[in-house]
């Protein structure tokens, strides 16, 4: 798709940041870039209170004024409104209630057409009014996107008629296809740890896979949000911990492509889910994967082919999933690859909203293509 020079503001995380919201950003950009747009980012220095993101950052360079708001600042972001007023498109991405007052004040100040991206409808981590400040902001927006139905459908649960576009989400880096390694079987967990990503189910199911014989070894990558100790020891409580390896801290984007070629499998155990950045990535790179019925995982996944889902989220059903996964591992490899989303087609995706809405000036509610 072709498209006139059109000037795009993007007001999101952003590397240096950390985290898959700012590899999607960074990705967003560089695809609407090479649809012939021009791209202004506007990032965070202070995205939330600490407290609710415990994960390590990357400091911003003081004089990087790309990385301009704070989410305490009403000064930052009413600069940001004055950046935006003459872009024909404005682009957000939400994540937390935290950052609702000071979008809603960057939106006001746009007078093209106007677009949020949700990742989490609702946070992982359950805070007061989220659902009213979601729908504070998305009635403010001519289109919305998600990256599942799940999210689509959470969306129109709040009496919310701003128009939702569902396309699946692309893989956040550039990973190259590698073959399955050699020996065993070897599973991969990785990503932020944080309990409801149900860690400590995939270390019980593994207990239950040596009981009954099979002896998985698990690398178990990512920086944990709270203190990892109670997980080491359940491994060493279920006998399990020398089939575990344990790499904590925060994962680098130049190791992730690395990391998946020595693995078969990529396992995301969670308790709850929005949509999946982790997918993607395990495609991307050949990989099958099993997950839990969640969220929009299983959306995500097409049971036999490129993966499998369990019956539900317990240990026992993850073990029986794992082990029809390891009889089935090339036959997965072979149906993942080729399953990634493009992020053309979401660059398209926003272009055609744009286009729909005439710029923002007519505020059109006919509901976008959706894939």
């Amino acid at each position: 798709m072709t498209t006139r020079a059109i000037s795009i503001t993007y007001v999101g995380p952003y590397p240096p940041i950390r985290g898959g919201i700012s590899q999607h950003g960074y990705q967003l950009v560089r695809a609407l870039h090479d649809r012939g747009a021009t791209v202004n980012v506007i990032s965070w220095r202070a995205q939330y209170p600490r407290p609710l993101y415990r994960g390590s950052q990357v400091p911003i360079p003081p004089r990087n004024d790309t990385h301009s708001l704070k989410w305490w600042s009403p000064v930052s972001w009413l600069k940001a409104r004055l950046a935006v007023k003459d872009s024909d498109l404005l682009v957000v991405p939400y994540v937390s209630p935290v950052q609702v007052l000071p979008l809603r004040a960057i939106l006001a100040g746009a007078q093209g057409c106007s677009i949020a991206i949700v990742h989490n409808a609702i946070p992982h981590e359950r805070l007061p009014f989220s659902r009213t400040c979601l729908r504070l902001l998305l009635r403010h927006v001519d289109g919305v996107i998600v990256h599942s139905q799940v999210v689509a459908d959470q969306i129109r649960s709040m009496s919310i008629d701003t128009p939702v576009s569902v396309i699946p989400h692309p893989p956040n880096l550039d990973l190259q296809q590698e073959p399955l390694p050699d020996g065993p079987p070897r599973a991969l967990f990785f990503g932020y740890i944080r309990p409801y990503k149900g860690v400590d189910l995939l270390i019980e199911a593994i207990a239950e896979l040596r009981e009954s014989g099979t002896n998985l070894r698990v690398t178990i990558a990512g920086e944990p949000w709270t203190d990892p100790t109670e997980l080491i020891r359940l491994a060493e409580q279920r006998g399990v911990d020398d089939l575990i390896d344990f790499q904590l801290g925060y994962l680098p984007d130049q190791q992730v492509g690395a990391l998946l070629a020595r693995h078969h499998l990529v396992i995301q155990p969670y308790r709850s889910a929005t949509q999946s950045g982790v997918i993607p990535l395990a495609f991307a790179a050949g990989r099958g994967v099993v997950v839990t019925p969640v969220g929009g995982l299983g959306e995500a996944v097409e049971d036999g082919v490129n993966g499998f889902i369990t019956s539900d989220v317990s240990s026992h059903a993850l073990a029986e999933a794992i082990t029809r996964a390891i009889d089935n591992l090339v036959k997965l490899t072979a149906g993942a690859r080729g399953s990634a989303a493009s992020w053309g087609d979401l660059a398209d995706i926003i272009l055609q909203i744009l286009e729909s809405g005439n710029g923002g000036t007519s505020r059109s509610r006919e509901t976008p293509p959706t894939t």
